[in-house]
């Protein structure tokens, strides 16, 4: 069954577009196939490009729906959904469920996100929901931090002129991280 992982990354504009989205998504789930289908190349070739990617999301999600076609089952993991534009969220939202809508193969979805984006694709069929609390992971992010800012502190990188700085400045970085 092939898989589409995509992760989007607010450190990389790149990552952050809709078409990049499901061209990646696209590529993902023809990857497998022995042959890509020639109706779907021809597709490919005439979408619009940059001279490096395409750039037109809904030609790119129209060739990932098309190649949804071509596969029985398919997964599709889709991580940071928060990290995209409130319009790019609406733009790959609306496209998923497309692609779940439009078929008769199985396509399982897993979408993360800091908040729940089932409301946004606005299914009726049963969706699990798996919510992790900043409580829950704050003594992860104190112990990440706390690590992060002794290598600082060795390396000279941080010079703190009170030692017991560190642990103030622990505390209100986790603080800030509201769980992330």
């Amino acid at each position: 069954m092939p898989t589409a992982f995509y992760y989007c990354d607010y450190a990389d504009k790149r990552t952050l577009d809709p078409a990049t989205v499901f061209a990646t998504m696209a590529r993902q789930i023809l990857e497998p196939l022995p042959r890509i289908p020639e109706a779907l190349l021809h597709a490919i070739e005439h979408a619009n490009h940059d001279g490096d990617k395409l750039t037109d999301h809904r030609k790119t999600l129209d060739i990932l729906r098309d190649a949804i076609h071509y596969v029985e089952e398919a997964r599709i993991i889709f991580d940071g959904m928060d990290e995209l534009s409130e319009h790019s969220q609406k733009i790959v939202c609306k496209g998923l469920k497309e692609v779940w809508q439009g078929t008769d193969a199985v396509v399982k979805f897993f979408i993360t996100g800091r908040e729940d984006p089932s409301s946004m694709i606005l299914v009726n069929e049963k969706i699990f929901r798996v919510q992790i609390l900043p409580s829950s992971i704050s003594t992860d992010i104190a112990q990440y931090v706390r690590d992060a800012t002794s290598l600082h502190l060795s390396k000279g990188e941080l010079v703190l002129q009170d030692s017991s700085l560190q642990e103030v400045i622990v505390e209100k970085l986790v603080e800030g991280a509201h769980g992330m």
